[in-house]
């Protein structure tokens, strides 16, 4: 990861549903373009009405453990996120990247993440042999993750013996509205996830999320494992930031190292 250039910046964000600037933070960075020179290892597939970046690790056996990322405001084609589902195989880890734009921005937006991991994404993942899924959220994605665990729940108690969702990494998560309008919203999104967490906030991000927040405090209070693990840098520093710029380099670095420790 450490020859990721950044070229100029393009604007994937006008899909007609929302000012997704609105979404994020005021000093968070804007999308990136794919780096240049990166030679994708997955492959864009078709799973239901929706579709799937598919990164496999190399060797014979079909992997059994699963990466889902769940990509933040600016989708799945910006920034580094195919980059870091690439990085992510070389640990033995299926990563599936999906394209959760689809209504981004209305009011529906949630029911539909959830609806299409209930109904597609993890009924596919079963028959691809996955039992064991973990789940990393970049910035409005952890409200997708939320979702994800929401419907893996479901699948469950529908009969599914497969996937079983056993951890949850958010980097610089954000929950806002039309999404969670309230504390009791935020709550009760938070309650629905009911594995270990790792939460890698920036300085600027609300205190629900940081050390001694919301997050922390519902974890502990349900006997949960959690950690929070602050850094220095922007908003946006995984998938969007500059690597050119050594506080994003160096955070980057170390919030893979982190999520690899987490996740394995």
């Amino acid at each position: 990861l450490t020859a990721m250039e950044q070229p100029g910046p393009v604007d994937l964000r006008n899909k007609g549903e929302v000012d997704v600037g609105q979404l994020c933070l005021p000093g968070a960075v804007g999308t990136l373009a794919t780096s240049l020179g990166h030679v994708f290892r997955g492959e864009d597939i078709s799973v239901g009405p929706g579709f799937v970046y598919v990164s496999r690790p190399t060797g014979s056996q079909p992997p059994t453990k699963c990466v889902l990322m769940a990509h933040d405001l600016h989708g799945c084609q910006s920034g580094r996120h195919k980059q870091l589902a690439d990085a992510l195989t070389t640990q033995g880890w299926l990563v599936v990247l999906p394209d959760f734009l689809v209504g981004f921005g209305s009011a529906t937006w949630c029911d539909l993440v959830k609806s299409f991991c209930h109904d597609y994404l993890l009924p596919w993942l079963e028959e691809t042999g996955v039992t064991m899924l973990q789940c990393f959220g970049f910035c409005v994605g952890a409200v997708a993750a939320a979702m994800l665990a929401q419907a893996t729940a479901e699948h469950l108690h529908d009969g599914a013996e497969a996937p079983v969702l056993v951890g949850t990494v958010f980097a610089y998560p954000t929950f806002s509205r039309p999404y969670i309008r309230d504390h009791e919203e935020l709550q009760k999104l938070i309650a629905s996830i009911e594995q270990p967490m790792l939460v890698m906030p920036v300085a600027d991000d609300a205190q629900e999320v940081r050390s001694g927040g919301l997050i922390e405090q519902l974890h502990k209070a349900h006997g949960l494992n959690v950690e929070i693990v602050e850094f220095k840098a922007v908003h946006g520093f995984m998938t969007q930031g500059n690597i050119s710029d050594t506080d994003v380099r160096e955070s980057l670095e170390w919030a893979i190292e982190l999520s690899c420790e987490f996740i394995h």
